[in-house]
Order: structure tokens, then sequence, then C-alpha cells
């Protein structure tokens, strides 16, 4: 497997344990939305890893995943903003 590939592959595996560890993570209700947001992001996230993973069975697929990346990672940063001004908003330091 080309060297690339690989950090895309160990990318995918990191990002599954996150998300698991997510899904069991105690979540104060009025922070549900966001968490909810970060993981369906991240799962994004994961899936687009996996199509660059799958490149050569299905390079279609890949490009295609490759344009939604760029998207993702923009509302990555505003969902962390917007976890910022909760916190903000709650007294809550970071």
């Amino acid at each position: 497997t080309p060297e690339g590939l690989d950090d895309f592959r160990r990318a995918e595996e990191t990002l599954g344990k996150t998300i698991d560890e997510l899904y069991r993570l105690p979540t104060p209700r009025s922070w549900t939305s966001l968490h909810a947001k970060e993981i369906s992001l991240l799962t994004a996230q994961k899936n687009i890893y996996r199509a660059f993973n799958n490149v050569n069975q299905d390079p279609l697929r890949a490009l295609t995943a490759f344009q939604f990346l760029a998207n993702v990672f923009q509302e990555l940063k505003v969902l962390r903003d917007d976890f910022n001004q909760l916190a903000k908003n709650q007294n809550i330091t970071l």
C-alpha cells in the first residue's frame, strides 16, 4: 500500500475510535445538538478517508469525497466556534 494511503487508513481508524468514544460520552442536554453535529461531521470525515483508502477500487468515489473534504473542515471550524461560544455563555473554560 502506498505510504499516503496508510496515513488515511490510520486516520480513518482513529476517527472511528473517537466517534465510538463520543457516543459513550455523557452529554449535557444543552450540548446535545452540537455533540450530534460533531459526531456527524467526524463520521463524514471518516467516510471521506475510507473513500481515499479505496481510491484504486473506486476512483470516482474518492474524487467526489475529495470535493466534500473542504466543506467538512469548514463546518468543523464553525462547530468549534459554536462549542467555544456555548462554553463562554455557560461560564465554562475549555
